[in-house]
This record gives C-alpha cells, structure tokens and sequence, in this order.
C-alpha cells in the first residue's frame, strides 16, 4: 500500500505500522510526524487507528480522492496537532485534481493540552463530503474551515454546493469552530 496510487503512510517511515489483513487497514502507533499523509490518488482507507503522532493523525492534499471508513485519530497528551488536515493545493488551491475525499465514521481525540489544537482543519480549496464524525478534546476547536476557496467549496454564495459537506457530526472541544475575522463567511 505504501506509494500506490500517489499516496502514502508517512507513519510506515521510522515507526509501527501494523498492515490488518484487508487492504487499507492498519494502525499506526507514536510517531513524530503524521499519522497517514495522503499524497494525491483514490486510495482507500477502513478501520484505522492512529494514536501518539507528533503531527496530524490524518492529512490530505495534492488531489487525494479517496474513502475512508471507521478513521480513529487519539493523540496523546502533550502530543499531536489535529485530528484530521485537509488541504487541496498550498501553491494553486484550484489545481487539479481536486482533493475530495468521501469520509465517514470518523472518530478523532484530542488530550486538551496545549499542542492539541484542531480536530478537523480544511484549507487550500479542499473538497471533502464528511459523515458520522465524533470530535472530542482539542484545545483550540473541533472545526476550522480556511482560505476563501475552501469556504467556495461549501457554498457558491447563494446555495450550498455539495462540494464540501459535513453532516451527522458531533463536536465537544474548547470551542466548535475557529472563527477568524478574515473567513470569508456567506
């Protein structure tokens, strides 16, 4: 699974990553990095336990089109930054292809400690349809949405786009939302 179709474990390099017997299983245990970099590509993820990263437990870019299922991030305390990191493009946030990653039953954990800061940040023009998500303990907030062409991805400015959607969520963290005063909300 390492390197197919653009994508990687960057949790492979360095660390323990248990392969389960179904393709796109795993888990990755302590790390000082991400947990799963996904690179580009339609890579399948399903049932995936990320614990102990020094980084994002799973992080996304470059035009990843993917699915996963039954996604479980937990950091540990004094460790990790967010739950799930979702970019398109940095450099060209409308390059193609487009990251639109389908997700569901997602479960991600935070320690409530200082390093713990987002359960789910999506920026640089991602797309993404997120379902069933269970968002807990981060410190600074459970969702952040930034870079206008993210915002764009949601919501056309009249009516939602279907681009980027979220539903059937709970979040229970410092605060639900990162709000900064530059979000080009509608």
């Amino acid at each position: 699974m390492v390197g197919r179709g653009g994508s990687n474990l960057e949790g492979a390099i360095g660390a323990s990553l248990e392969l389960l017997p179904e393709e796109g299983d795993g888990r990755v245990v302590v790390l000082v990095t991400d947990g799963v970099n996904l690179q580009g590509g339609t890579v399948d993820l399903r049932h995936v336990l990320v614990t102990g990263v020094g980084d994002d437990g799973i992080d996304w870019h470059y035009g990843w089109r993917g699915r996963g299922q039954f996604l479980i991030t937990q950091q540990y305390l004094g460790m990790g930054d967010n739950g799930l990191e979702g970019d398109n493009n940095g450099d060209t946030p409308d390059a193609t292809p487009l990251s639109h990653p389908v997700l569901s039953n997602v479960t991600l954990v935070g320690s409530l400690s200082e390093r713990s800061d987002l359960g789910v940040l999506l920026r640089a023009g991602t797309a993404g349809n997120l379902h069933n998500l269970l968002v807990l303990d981060f410190q600074q907030a459970c969702l952040d949405l930034d870079w206008e062409e993210t915002f764009h991805r949601a919501w056309d400015g009249k009516d939602p786009t279907g681009l980027l959607t979220i539903s059937h969520t709970t979040l229970d963290c410092a605060s639900p939302f990162d709000e900064e005063v530059a979000d080009p909300f509608p």
